[in-house]
C-alpha cells in the first residue's frame, strides 16, 4: 500500500511539473513574439499649385503671314485716285526673344511681357487696273509687342490670354505707270497697332518651361510717299495685319 501511495505521489508531482513547464513556455512565447512597428510616412503633402511668380527670359521661333493691302492716290492737283494696286501676302519664319514677369495668386496668374522678333516675311505682286499698272513689294524685317498676360494655373500648366501694343518695321515699294506717267513710291516705316492672342505654357522644372502661342497683330495703316517723272506727289495707303504661331522656351530666375 505504501508503494502504491508513493507511486501516486510521484505521478502527481510529475504532472504538476509538466503543467508548470507548459505554462512557462507559453508565457515565454507570448512575451518574446516580434511585433513589427507601424510604418509612418513623414513626407510633406505636395503643393497643389505650381509657383509661376518671378522674372523670366527666353527665346522663340515661329511662322507668320501678313495680309497687306494698298491704294495709291495722287495728292497734288488735280487730285486723283488710282485705286487698289494688288493684294500682298507677306509670310515667312521669324525668331526672337522675350522678357517678362509673373505674379501668382492661388491659381490666377498675371503678367507683363515684351518680345522682339527678327523676321523674313516678304511678298511682291503685279497689280493692274484702268488707272495704274505696276509692281508692289513689301518686306517685314522685324516686329515686337508689349503685352499683358492673364491666365489660370493647373499645377505646372498655365493657360493664358494676352494682348497689348504691337509694332513692325515695314519696307514698301511700288513702281508702275499711271495717269500717263511713271510713278515710284517707297519708304521704310515703323507701324504701330495692337495684338491679341493666347497660349499654353508648361513647366518642366522650377526654372524651365515650354510654351506654344498664337497672336493676331494689326498694325493699322501708314502712308508711303513718292513722285512721278512730272514731279507730282503720290501716297500709297498701306494696311498690314498678321497671324503668327510660335514655340518658345523660358527660364525663370
Amino acid at each position: 500500500m505504501t508503494r502504491i501511495n508513493q507511486t501516486l505521489v510521484s505521478i502527481t508531482a510529475l504532472s504538476a511539473l509538466m503543467v508548470m513547464s507548459s505554462q512557462s513556455a507559453s508565457a515565454a512565447d507570448l512575451g518574446g513574439r516580434y511585433e513589427p512597428e507601424p510604418v509612418h510616412n513623414y513626407a510633406p503633402a505636395p503643393d497643389p499649385y505650381w509657383n509661376w511668380t518671378g522674372l523670366y527670359f527666353g527665346g522663340n521661333v515661329g511662322y507668320g503671314f501678313a495680309d497687306v493691302g494698298s491704294s495709291l492716290d495722287r495728292i497734288t492737283a488735280p487730285v486723283a485716285s488710282l485705286g487698289s494696286t494688288g493684294a500682298l501676302t507677306s509670310d515667312g519664319m521669324f525668331g526672337g526673344v522675350q522678357l517678362g514677369y509673373n505674379w501668382q495668386r492661388e491659381r490666377l496668374v498675371f503678367g507683363l511681357e515684351t518680345d522682339f522678333q527678327f523676321a523674313d516675311m516678304q511678298d511682291s505682286a503685279f497689280g493692274s487696273n484702268p488707272a495704274f499698272a505696276g509692281d508692289a513689294a513689301v518686306d517685314i524685317d522685324s516686329f515686337g509687342t508689349v503685352r499683358g498676360r492673364v491666365g489660370l494655373a493647373d499645377g505646372r500648366t498655365l493657360y493664358y490670354l494676352t494682348g497689348g501694343l504691337a509694332y513692325a518695321d515695314v519696307d514698301f515699294a511700288q513702281v508702275g505707270i499711271g495717269l500717263g506717267n511713271a510713278i515710284a513710291v517707297g519708304d521704310n516705316k515703323t507701324m504701330l497697332g495692337y495684338t491679341v492672342g493666347g497660349g499654353i505654357e508648361h513647366a518642366l522644372s522650377q526654372n524651365l518651361s515650354l510654351k506654344l502661342e498664337y497672336q493676331y497683330l494689326d498694325f493699322g495703316d501708314a502712308k508711303f510717299s513718292g513722285t512721278d517723272l512730272g514731279g507730282n506727289s503720290y501716297a500709297s495707303k498701306v494696311d498690314v495685319d498678321m497671324h503668327t504661331v510660335r514655340a518658345g522656351v523660358n527660364y525663370k530666375f
